[in-house]
């Protein structure tokens, strides 16, 4: 009788510890995933960036920056900091839209970008698309 309790106390330690060795494991994983991203989002909003620079400059590369940046978010846009990106890049588009006269192109782009903002209360971007709504007087 004491030989299987012996053998039964030493299958329950041993799960206990593979268990702990797998949450360490899935945590350090986990970790790394979240550098990662954090890498990924910087190097999406320098290009937003790139693209926010040039808009005026040559507009046809500062639209594709743009989608480069919607493409890369578009499916996983969960969070604060991906709507943020996905909103700059949607001003941005509508910017690059109204400068050329494509007022309606720029109001569908300017309410994408507002959805986002206002989804996870971003004030700044809420506030540029403001700006945007606004209308414009020519002297």
């Amino acid at each position: 009788m004491n030989r299987k309790i012996a053998i039964l106390v030493v299958t329950i330690v041993c799960a206990m510890v593979a268990s702990i060795i797998f949450l360490i494991i899935s945590s350090k994983n986990k970790s790394q995933e979240s550098s990662m991203d954090s890498k990924q989002f910087d190097r999406l909003s320098k290009l937003i960036d790139v693209a926010d620079s040039v808009r005026n400059a040559v507009p046809d590369s500062a639209m594709a920056d743009y989608n480069k940046v919607i493409a890369s978010l578009q499916n996983s846009a969960n969070d604060k900091t991906k709507m943020h990106l996905l909103a700059r890049s949607y001003v941005g588009i509508a910017n690059i839209n109204s400068e050329a006269g494509e007022y309606k192109l720029a109001l569908n782009n300017d309410s994408i970008a507002l959805v986002y903002a206002i989804e996870f209360d971003d004030k700044q971007l809420q506030a540029k698309s403001a700006v945007m709504r606004a209308p414009r007087f020519k002297d």
